[in-house]
């Protein structure tokens, strides 16, 4: 008798903007959206939401663009080895693997962003302040707040508020 296969599951990340934060593992959580589209009981399509996919005391394996065939990355630009799109002049190229390491999970909530005129964080209703938002952004890898929210509204649209869960981990 073999003993049962146990499989890691993935956390797969393609942001450039957040790939050094990864490499020298300072960042220590991640935003994923909390609804998927579907279609609703009046058979439109919506907005669904969907639970957390990790739990706390999980063990995932982060990995970086998680479908590609290659194995090798440009630590600048987040290309793969021979398609790097740098400045040929840059002398010391760092490459690094797609497999970034092991983290276990150690919190799981819901936030809700939004832009008005300005971008805003809820958490169960209430407004959060700026010190929670510049905190959520470092262990998130962003630079900046302002950074983070862009990045966020370019790729969902925040001019609706929209819910998103927010995984926090501790690297093995």
């Amino acid at each position: 008798m073999y003993p049962e296969k146990t499989f890691m599951r993935i956390l797969s990340f393609s942001v450039v903007e957040i790939l050094p934060s990864l490499l020298d593992k300072s960042k220590t959580q991640t935003i994923r959206s909390a609804w998927k589209e579907g279609i609703n009981e009046k058979g439109q399509l919506d907005d669904i939401l969907k639970p957390p996919r990790f739990k706390v005391g999980e063990k995932v394996q982060l990995m970086w663009k998680q479908r590609s065939k290659h194995n090798l990355f440009c630590g600048t630009c987040g290309y793969p080895l021979g398609n790097c799109i740098c400045d040929p002049k840059i002398s010391r190229k760092i490459y690094f693997n797609k497999r970034l390491g092991e983290v276990e999970i150690t919190e799981t909530f819901k936030i809700e962003m939004e832009k008005d005129k300005l971008y805003w964080i809820k958490i169960k209703g209430f407004y959060q302040q700026m010190d929670f938002i510049n905190k959520l952004t470092k262990m998130d890898g962003f630079k900046s707040a302002d950074q983070m929210f862009e990045w966020f509204d370019n790729k969902y649209d925040l001019s609706k508020p929209k819910e998103f869960w927010v995984y926090r981990w501790k690297w093995l």
